[in-house]
């Protein structure tokens, strides 16, 4: 008789099958119930947990069809009976799945566990025997994360300066006001599609308002032949802030370099097609964060103040959502809580987004420990 087989119910939350493969590697064969809407999942999973595809089996079920299930799995059942030790993991899939394949496995003797998704818990539903509330013993990291629900990462960008320098920066601003420096920032956004920007090219007036940047920044851009790199240029336009809090969340949740990233972009598993470019994202007690970072959700028009904040509430809303029920997204700007008007506040909350304005990142005279933050 063979030794382990565990069962899995796929669905459209694809993390808690992740999580117990990785739990229970000294497994002999998988075996993967799914519906024609999930079955392309099961290689988003295989492919995470680097499982063997000759070891993994799979039953095609009727998800509201809980009759046609049993009948499923009894036609199957020789498959089972080969096993001394079956497992079955019940979360996912439709209440109806769950039901039949829980008495199904119950009279087969199998040990039924449930991942709640809360606290790394995972709990032992049957047999009634022994410790039942278990915790994890294992981490998914953000790259099996990702490919878990079908997004392998294409690219991970590097620091260009290290966490003292962006702190530095971030000083500087907290006491010169980042909309005091409008000016100098608006000519080096203007020139990001330059290679490098040779300030004698520019204006009286504007080569003035860089040199006295220059001057005032912890930093040096101008060089020796007056020019302003370009990767100092896209550092001062904002990267410079998307670092300062890969570092910082890096540093206040001990995260290794598995469970974080900074600029990065992902493609699709079934479309190769490039998605969307992630400021900063982690994973933590198993569970997603995407961080939107943006120094100001503003931008001036004809002289007139527009807010950009709903579409980046709509658009990290529809990131989230591709990534289950365990994904959470925050926006982090250094604009102030009393510039946000109230039906963005509401409307941030509604989707289930964290916004954290500078009151939020910035308190006491200090960064905030994001262990307070992040749950």
């Amino acid at each position: 008789m063979k030794n382990k087989v565990l069962v899995s119910i796929i669905s459209d939350q694809t993390l808690p099958v992740v999580q117990m493969i990785k739990e229970f590697p000294g497994i002999q064969e998988h075996i993967f119930l799914s519906s024609e809407k999930v079955k392309d999942k099961e290689q988003w999973i295989i492919k995470s947990t680097k499982i063997n595809p000759e070891k993994v089996r799979s039953i095609l079920i009727n998800p509201y069809d809980p009759q046609e299930v049993t009948i499923k799995l009894n036609d199957n059942r020789n498959v089972f009976e080969e096993y001394e030790d079956v497992i079955l993991n019940i979360t996912g899939g439709t209440k109806l799945t769950t039901l039949a394949a829980y008495d199904f496995f119950k009279d087969l003797g199998a040990t039924i566990y449930y991942v709640t998704g809360y606290k790394d818990v995972y709990w032992k539903l049957f047999p009634n025997k022994g410790q039942r509330k278990l915790s994890l013993k294992t981490k998914v990291s953000l790259e099996e994360y990702l490919i878990a629900y079908g997004f392998p990462i294409d690219k991970k960008s590097q620091p260009k300066f290290d966490f003292e320098t962006a702190k530095s920066v971030f000083n500087y601003f907290i006491k010169n006001g980042i909309k005091n420096n409008s000016k100098p920032l608006d000519i080096l956004r203007n020139s990001r599609k330059k290679k490098n920007l040779n300030i004698d090219t520019l204006k009286k007036e504007e080569q003035d308002i860089l040199i006295k940047f220059n001057k005032d920044l912890p930093i040096k851009i101008i060089n020796n032949e007056n020019n302003i790199p370009k990767k100092l240029i896209k550092y001062l336009s904002g990267e410079w802030f998307e670092e300062l809090l890969y570092y910082k969340i890096k540093e206040d949740l001990t995260l290794s370099d598995d469970e974080i990233g900074l600029g990065v972009i992902l493609k699709n598993i079934d479309k190769n097609v490039v998605s969307n470019e992630f400021d900063v994202i982690f994973t933590y007690n198993n569970k997603l964060f995407i961080i939107e970072a943006k120094t100001s959700v503003f931008i001036q028009t004809d002289n007139k103040k527009r807010s950009l904040l709903k579409d980046f509430i709509y658009k990290s809303e529809a990131l989230k959502n591709k990534f289950g029920l365990f994904a959470n997204s925050f926006i982090i700007t250094l604009d102030s809580k009393e510039e946000i008007n109230n039906a963005n506040l509401e409307r941030a909350d509604l989707y289930r987004i964290k916004l954290l304005t500078i009151e939020d990142l910035y308190q006491n005279n200090k960064l905030v420990d994001f262990r307070t933050i992040i749950q």
